[in-house]
């Protein structure tokens, strides 16, 4: 709610005051509250957020009946939640904040839920004839534009790359980070750190240069925030790995298929690629490397 860029769109089986508004501090009191003092279940809070693409212009109506749908669709339409409205990044967006648990403490049913946000998601897409989520990921991409020192706010120009490559691109290193981050002249070191005798894995990140000189004082993941840190970063591999394994021999195959049309030079190499849907992001292309290290 800081800075005036949210404002309350919607909220369901929560308490408002005499004059029919919401307040923060009344709403997550009641929130609590609601939570049963036995309660097991230790992440009792469920968020989430929804991206309409920057070109929709969707009224309040509609976006309410979407939120609603939405909810019951994915388990927690009699739960109590609220709905924000946000216009902190260059489109309009939506934060969902509910409970995990219902008014006897039992936990609603979290199982493959981001599978089934997505199911839902692209069939609200189609109900109401929206521009699918695979585009707004390519507009994103496409539309960020590189770290630029001379603008100033060097910090959140970082968080905004950061955040946007971690939320849309896979990755099974940190050489592949580096390799797709060097298309927005950033990087990222890791560095280790100890306090109070235990040792601490870390993650700076450094602005650069078209040539990947580092023209900046380096960024500690923790100074920008939640979600981009050592442990998030790995836990990103992770599933990149499991994401990507089935994608291996296709993948491969396209390269090798490439590499025997015996390119003359890396971008000969990088267009012949592209044809075959296989895109290099860095100078040096990385990943493409990692790829073929894996034939």
């Amino acid at each position: 709610m800081d800075k005036g860029e949210a404002s309350i769109l919607l909220a369901a089986e929560l308490y408002q005051n005499k004059e029919g508004r919401y307040t923060m501090e009344e709403v997550f009191a009641d929130m609590e509250a609601l939570i049963p003092k036995k309660c097991r279940t230790k992440k009792t809070v469920f968020h989430c957020s929804l991206n309409p693409h920057p070109d929709e212009k969707l009224s309040k109506e509609t976006l309410t009946e979407i939120v609603k749908e939405y909810m019951e669709a994915l388990g927690y339409g009699k739960q109590p939640y609220i709905v924000f409205k946000h216009n902190d990044i260059a489109r309009e967006h939506i934060h969902i904040v509910s409970l995990r648990i219902d008014g006897e403490g039992k936990k609603i049913n979290d199982k493959f839920e981001k599978r089934r946000s997505k199911k839902i998601t692209d069939a609200l897409e189609r109900k109401y004839n929206l521009i699918p989520s695979s585009k707004i990921a390519d507009k994103v991409m496409n539309e960020t534009p590189k770290i630029d020192i001379n603008k100033g706010n060097i910090k959140d120009q970082v968080a905004s790359v950061v955040r946007m490559v971690l939320k849309h691109y896979r990755f099974c290193s940190l050489g592949e980070l580096n390799a797709i981050l060097s298309k927005y002249n950033l990087a990222v070191e890791e560095v280790k750190t100890e306090f109070r005798g235990k040792k601490y894995d870390g993650l700076v990140y450094v602005p650069t240069d078209d040539k990947g000189n580092k023209v900046s004082t380096p960024i500690h993941a923790s100074d920008i925030g939640r979600g981009v840190g050592y442990t998030a970063v790995q836990n990103r591999m992770q599933k990149s790995k499991q994401a990507i394994k089935p994608l291996i021999p296709t993948i491969s195959n396209k390269i090798l298929q490439t590499m025997r049309t015996s390119p003359q030079t890396e971008e000969e190499l990088r267009q012949r690629l592209r044809t075959k849907a296989c895109v290099c992001l860095s100078e040096r292309m990385k990943v493409v490397e990692s790829m073929i290290s894996l034939l």
